[in-house]
């Protein structure tokens, strides 16, 4: 249940509910076969049972990590990817993911953009085309 929330929640709250479930996971490794099922067309986890029994759980698999895979942050794809995947690496602090938020995400991603060096490639354009360009002399930037 919990990883299916992350399929609707804030990165933030993805990254935080992604390392619980990888401690999880690595504190009971039986359970470590929810991550390995693949080709199942139907899950069959009932999502509306309180009762762990009747739930389903071990007969189901961990599909959404799948589709975290493809999520738009790069950092919950990372965490994602690791999940049921290295058990050498030490449990996750989650007091470190308890301090996340929007402003400390956006934060985080603009000062990696500053300490990026530009492009050795870049030339300032003289135009919108090329200067070999038909149209070339019919938009050209004022000099």
């Amino acid at each position: 249940r919990l990883i299916r929330s992350c399929l609707s929640a804030p990165p933030a709250s993805c990254l935080f509910i992604l390392a619980l479930c990888s401690n999880l996971l690595r504190k009971h490794p039986e359970a470590s076969c929810l991550t390995h099922r693949d080709g199942k067309l139907e899950d069959s986890f009932d999502t509306e049972t309180d009762d762990p029994e009747e739930a389903n759980a071990l007969q189901s698999s961990l599909w959404e990590l799948n589709a975290l895979e493809q999520h738009y942050y790069p950092a919950v794809v990372t965490l994602a990817k690791s999940i049921g995947r290295d058990d050498k690496s030490p449990l996750h602090n989650l007091e470190d993911f308890l301090s996340v938020t929007y402003g400390s995400l956006f934060e985080q991603e603009r000062s990696k953009r500053k300490n990026r060096t530009a492009a050795l490639t870049f030339h300032t354009p003289t135009g919108l085309f090329a200067d070999n360009d038909v149209f070339a002399t019919i938009l050209a930037k004022p000099k």
